[in-house]
């Protein structure tokens, strides 16, 4: 006997008439129709209008604030100048090596090469973000049930609070580069430069130099909360497909006799199964679709990383009995802003894959011996189907898990103990 639903939303009534939504959309008056839209305008104008976004924080921060066009100007000018000063510190460097140049201008300048990897990224993919979402329909987050609602915005609230108090770690390390101190030119090799060329304008110059480090604090930190909006999304979407699968037979009676030989019982079983199944398929579907957008990426963003690490090593080897107070806080607020990033980003990537290993579980846990034989061959498919976790694996090696962390951190470790025996 079949007891519609309560509780348990229908699938074939509730989904498909959310997204059925989407051709009802009315877009901005200025767009001529659905077919019109670009792929960001179908991101933001349907999915976000349609469901709300529980990491508006997250978004806004890592992707909307750099759409505008003063924005892309901004980082195209300070793209130009990162570019001249790396070319010329580095032929510096080159023609005359000397291991305290090396530690001394070391740190900014690692800083400076994984800025521009940021901003190139941020004015070649400026709609990276939107491109990877638009691969997905997205389920509202009230689709399941109240629990699962309430588990989502708690997480949401918790990563839209951290992304913005680490961004304000950002803003107070850009401060820190601004203060003067009468050992800056030995740590600022912008500032060598317009001292020894432009000695009339160094002041000035190197001031403007500096306020360039409230740009670079959000631009090195956008990739990361690009990683962590789209993995937390499919989290999300994995959690209400969960729950979907531990309720898979709500509304029919707990009697194996009886539902066994239930026709309306194993027919909505199998519909469900399919509906299932098909969503399976859309989680792969975003997760390759991900993978040949962000193919070419993962190796310089995972050496980038590895910069960062040997640019908080060399940010402490600066600092001497006699340094400036200023560049210990430099350091140690660089130091928080580049680990909580990192680790941030390797546990969005690993939440994701533990996350995905629960659909496994689910599946095995279900009623499966009250079903008939067509309906477990349709659960043997996603049982294999769900056997590898649903991660961004672009190699063997290159995957956004706490194995990809650790290599990093061994890298890290390795190259600054290297320059501390030098010096």
């Amino acid at each position: 006997m079949y007891n519609p639903p309560q509780g348990y939303p229908l699938i074939r009534a509730h989904f498909l008439a959310r997204l059925c939504q989407c051709d009802e959309f009315s877009p901005p008056k200025h767009h001529q129709g659905y077919v019109n839209l670009t792929v960001k305008e179908k991101y933001v104008y349907l999915t976000l209008a349609l469901l709300g976004d529980p990491l508006n924080i997250v978004y806004f921060l890592g992707c909307k604030i750099f759409h505008p066009n003063p924005a892309k100007i901004v980082l195209k000018t300070i793209l130009s100048f990162y570019m001249a000063f790396s070319a010329v510190q580095t032929f510096y460097m080159i023609s005359a090596p000397q291991e305290v140049d090396m530690v001394n201008y070391g740190a900014l300048f690692l800083q400076m090469l994984w800025a521009m990897l940021g901003i190139l990224v941020l004015l070649s993919k400026s709609d990276l973000i939107e491109d990877v979402m638009s691969s997905i329909d997205l389920w509202a987050i009230d689709s399941a049930d109240e629990e699962t609602e309430t588990k989502i915005l708690k997480e949401s609230k918790f990563i839209n609070m951290y992304v913005f108090l680490n961004t304000v770690v950002g803003l107070v390390w850009a401060i820190t580069m601004t203060f003067p101190n009468h050992r800056e030119v030995e740590h600022f090799f912008p500032v060598f430069l317009f001292q020894k060329w432009l000695p009339q304008h160094n002041h000035f110059l190197g001031y403007v130099f500096k306020i360039t480090s409230f740009v670079t604090s959000f631009t090195m930190v956008a990739h990361g909360y690009q990683v962590i909006y789209a993995t937390q999304h499919l989290k999300f979407q994995i959690y209400i497909f969960n729950k979907f699968v531990e309720n898979i037979c709500y509304g029919f009676i707990e009697n194996e006799e009886k539902v066994v030989h239930d026709r309306t019982y194993q027919s909505e079983i199998e519909y469900r199964l399919k509906v299932l199944i098909k969503r399976h398929q859309d989680f792969f579907k975003w997760r390759n679709h991900t993978l040949s957008i962000m193919k070419h990426l993962i190796v310089p963003f995972s050496f980038g990383g590895c910069l960062i690490g040997m640019s908080v090593g060399f940010g402490f080897l600066q600092i001497t009995k006699n340094s400036p107070l200023i560049l210990f806080f430099r350091a140690a607020f660089f130091t928080i802003l580049a680990t909580s990033t990192f680790c941030s980003l390797i546990a969005a990537g690993q939440t994701l894959e533990t996350e995905s290993d629960n659909i496994y579980n689910r599946l095995m846990s279900t009623n499966w011996y009250q079903w008939k034989g067509n309906n477990r061959k349709i659960l043997a498919v996603i049982l294999c189907n769900s056997i590898n976790p649903i991660n961004l694996k672009f190699t063997d090696s290159f995957a956004i898990n706490f194995r990809l962390g650790m290599a990093i951190c061994k890298t890290v470790y390795t190259a600054v103990s290297v320059f501390y025996n030098v010096k």
